[in-house]
């Protein structure tokens, strides 16, 4: 539990705060795909 949280935190805080604009096109392209 304790590795998972950190880890998930971890890579939460800096991918968000630092690509936001990457984060929304590689969830609409994977998204689109999939429907």
């Amino acid at each position: 539990m304790a590795r998972i949280t950190a880890g998930c935190g971890s890579a939460r805080r800096p991918r968000r705060e630092t690509p936001p604009v990457d984060w929304s096109f590689v969830e609409l392209e994977p998204a689109h795909d999939v429907l």
